[in-house]
């Protein structure tokens, strides 16, 4: 058999149009001739080549130019201009308490007598009677069994005899009250006697520094004490009608001796009483 020379007569590097790690990077090309034809060989240089890849064109490429050209622009916001904080708030000051108003006068009291007809049918009134205050004749008072409770008892509403009363008269004779004192003593089987219901007046007072304003005068024989001076103070502020000659019958609910009453007014920082005011 004849022998063949195998000779290179040619090689070409191919770069493949695709990535792939698998493909050699140089393929070579080989001639098999004989001894004889070298001659007429020739090496040709291969010719590399560089592929180009071209994507494919989307089908929907066309349809979304026309609806993003279809769709109006797009307006920017301006941009949110932040309002300053607000001021934190400042509470106003309380205002001050009001001065207590002064005392407003109450309209003038009207004291009407009350002219009763008594009958004496076992000579006594049952009753107590103060004449020791100055044109005051007072009923200190009223034992439960005598003609003025039998009275109270069945008297029309209204002309109840009542404790503190003063008697204006008796059977016409008025003045002073030991002149009163003796009427009483001298009627009869029946005595007729004017009253007057005082005015009441009932109030609470607190010292705090200042002073009461009145002067009082006591005897231990006494209903309540009297009032015997009165000016600027917080008797006045309380109960403006208040005047001198009218008379303090209880502080604290209670009704005291006369020195009692004047000590409690002195020695109290706050106190309520009870005072009855009765005409000139």
């Amino acid at each position: 058999l004849p022998i063949f020379k195998l000779s290179c007569v040619g090689r070409a590097r191919v770069k493949p149009a695709w990535p792939t790690d698998d493909f050699s990077p140089t393929m070579m090309f080989y001639c098999c001739v004989t001894a004889e034809d070298k001659g007429d060989m020739a090496e040709v240089e291969a010719i590399s080549t560089q592929s180009v890849v071209v994507p494919l064109k989307q089908e929907n490429e066309q349809d979304n130019i026309v609806e993003e050209a279809s769709k109006p622009p797009k307006v920017e916001e301006p941009p949110k201009v932040e309002e300053p904080p607000e001021p934190p708030k400042v509470e106003p000051a309380p205002a001050p308490a009001p001065e207590p108003a002064p005392y407003a006068a109450e309209p003038e009291h009207e004291y009407r007598p009350l002219v009763l007809k008594l009958r004496k049918k076992d000579g006594a009134l049952g009753i107590d009677v103060d004449t020791t205050h100055e044109n005051l004749c007072l009923i200190a008072k009223i034992h439960e069994r005598g003609v003025v409770a039998t009275w109270n008892s069945t008297c029309p509403e209204g002309t109840a005899i009542k404790e503190f009363d003063r008697i204006m008269s008796v059977d016409g004779v008025s003045g002073k009250p030991s002149l009163l004192m003796a009427a009483l003593k001298k009627s009869n089987e029946t005595v007729q006697i004017a009253l007057e219901h005082p005015r009441i007046s009932e109030f609470s007072v607190k010292k705090g520094g200042r002073k009461l304003g009145i002067t009082c005068t006591a005897n231990e024989k006494s209903t309540g004490a009297r009032i015997s001076h009165l000016e600027d103070g917080l008797i006045k502020e309380a109960a403006g009608h208040v005047k001198a000659g009218d008379l303090i019958v209880e502080i604290q609910g209670k009704q005291k001796m006369p020195k009692q009453l004047t000590a409690d007014l002195v020695a109290l920082e706050e106190m309520s009483m009870k005072v009855c005011s009765y005409s000139s």
